[in-house]
């Protein structure tokens, strides 16, 4: 049991860090030095041939990759019976937003970097405010000009390890110790604690005015039970989305995505995607750093029981499949 938590954590470390991201075939660190030049490359007046290389490189093996994603998404989409939509409907395309300049729709999920992307974007559309419309999430638009930009502009979407994604979430809004964390736990807390804490406890926080509710302090178990438990019943909201399934979030199986980017490979991938849809000039993605978050993932997954993680594998298990996450590696010790 012991080793298998420590397995856990080990895999998630791996992919909350970013430290050692391989991307199929390329290492983190062995080309974003050459991709950096490759962005930076309008400040300069030459680019040897040797570099020119590299970078042409680098970039058919991103092309590479895509080609791989795409395909599994289209493989696991296909069995399921999900077809694609011309017209989708006007809820799918709240998260998406739009740069009419550089023709691009960006498909956001909450704790996939989304606030940095939703600066980049409207960095982008304030550099070219001769063409800009007051909208900026596609969703806004009637349904002639949503169907045309779903038809002829590019779509991205970027998508992050399901379990680093839902402590992500846990941690910014049930540890937040302010007004958020609140909010949360009338939302959630309440149904979780009357859910797994004896009933004299909801009883006596039940009475209690909103305004005087002592922290509830949910347990990263509680959470995951909850939302194992309810399953299918939780609808997407402005707040499920943070933690509800991507393929859920995204519509993936839905909409016909171009570019599909992984959070761990945000410093290769968000300027590959700048540059790519012409954005680069006027917007540029925040350097990415690693993170030293060992020690809170031991603590925080360390006090999981196994049984919780297994059914946490199971609820996000299309998230693995679609987007190529493998947690299976976690059980090998089995």
């Amino acid at each position: 049991m012991h080793k298998l938590k420590v397995i856990f954590v080990i895999f998630v470390f791996t992919s909350f860090t970013m430290e050692l991201v391989v991307f199929r075939g390329i290492t983190l660190t062995s080309i974003t030095t050459r991709f950096r030049s490759k962005v930076t490359s309008s400040h300069t007046k030459q680019v040897s041939r040797t570099e020119a290389a590299n970078i042409a490189a680098d970039d058919q093996e991103i092309w590479r990759e895509q080609k791989y994603r795409l395909n599994q998404i289209q493989s696991v989409c296909n069995r399921l019976n999900i077809t694609r939509l011309s017209n989708p409907p006007k809820t799918y395309t709240e998260r998406m937003l739009v740069d009419d300049t550089n023709g691009i729709l960006f498909a956001y999920i909450p704790k996939v970097s989304c606030s940095t992307w939703k600066s980049v974007f409207r960095k982008s559309r304030d550099s070219h405010r001769e063409n800009r419309v007051n909208y900026s999430v596609l969703s806004q638009y009637n349904d002639t000009e949503r169907v045309k930009r779903l038809d002829q502009y590019k779509k991205v979407l970027f998508v992050r390890n399901p379990f680093t994604r839902l402590l992500s979430a846990f941690l910014s809004k049930f540890r937040s110790r302010g007004n958020l964390q609140k909010s949360w736990e009338i939302v959630y807390g309440f149904p979780i604690i009357k859910r797994y804490r004896p009933p004299e406890l909801f009883k006596k926080l039940e009475v209690l005015p909103r305004s005087s509710l002592p922290q509830m302090n949910i347990t990263l178990t509680e959470f995951i039970r909850y939302i194992h438990d309810r399953g299918d019943e939780i609808q997407l909201t402005e707040t499920s989305d943070h933690w509800l399934p991507q393929h859920i979030v995204s519509h993936v199986c839905e909409m016909e995505f171009d570019f599909i980017g992984k959070y761990e490979n945000l410093a290769v991938e968000a300027p590959f995607v700048l540059k790519w849809s012409g954005m680069s000039p006027v917007a540029t993605f925040p350097e990415v750093h690693a993170s030293n978050a060992l020690s809170v993932i031991r603590r925080e997954f360390g006090e999981v029981p196994i049984l919780h993680l297994k059914s946490l594998i199971q609820y996000y298990s299309l998230d693995f499949e679609l987007f190529g996450y493998n947690p299976y590696e976690i059980l090998h010790g089995e």
